[in-house]
């Protein structure tokens, strides 16, 4: 499940890494973070944190 934020759209593949788009209507993979785990859960978005649940962990981005 894609989300975007700030100008740019973040795509989360099922291994786990994020692939950062510009919505700028050209399209290019800007950058990737992976986490190296399996992901099969939508993210989450809540009081300003993102929530990315992988097999072994559940991260949260944000302060």
């Amino acid at each position: 499940m894609p989300w975007a934020y700030n100008g740019k759209i973040f795509c989360l593949d099922e291994r786990g890494t994020t692939h950062v788009i510009p919505a700028d209507g050209k399209f290019r993979v800007e950058r990737t973070n992976p986490l190296g785990e399996l992901c099969l859960a939508t993210p989450s978005i809540a009081q300003g944190r993102l929530l990315i649940r992988t097999v072994a962990h559940v991260y949260c981005i944000g302060k």
